[in-house]
């Protein structure tokens, strides 16, 4: 669904999920488009969009957390969807590279597999 007759709930500037998103769906080029900034959380939009009052974006990895109720609220992007690509990065001198190593782990183990590559009728933002 087109978000432009709704609210949109959006995090503040600077948040790098909020600016992805402008960037990804041409925000700034959307002059009737009624945008909230919040320093809310994404849980409290949820909120907001569960009463009826507006729309938000939810990150997949968060989408798969929700109650099978509010799942049904969750409306997938046309194709081309947008996925964020996650970069580790410590300074070139850094000497604690078992460290890095083990971070990198955890973090590939705590994500789902099929998010781990980019998949077909995605597009970096």
């Amino acid at each position: 669904a087109e978000v432009g007759r709704y609210q949109l709930w959006l995090l503040d500037e600077g948040h790098c999920f909020r600016d992805q998103l402008v960037k990804f769906c041409h925000l700034k080029n959307a002059p009737n488009q009624r945008f909230s900034y919040s320093r809310g959380s994404l849980e409290t939009f949820m909120h907001f969009v569960e009463q009826g009052n507006g729309v938000t974006f939810v990150p997949e990895l968060a989408a798969k957390t929700l109650s099978a109720e509010q799942s049904e609220l969750i409306r997938p992007f046309a194709l081309p969807r947008p996925a964020r690509c996650i970069t580790l990065v410590h300074h070139r001198d850094y000497v604690r590279h078992a460290v890095v190593d083990r971070l990198s782990e955890v973090i590939c183990q705590a994500v789902p597999k099929e998010m781990l590559r980019l998949r077909p009728g995605q597009d970096l933002v």
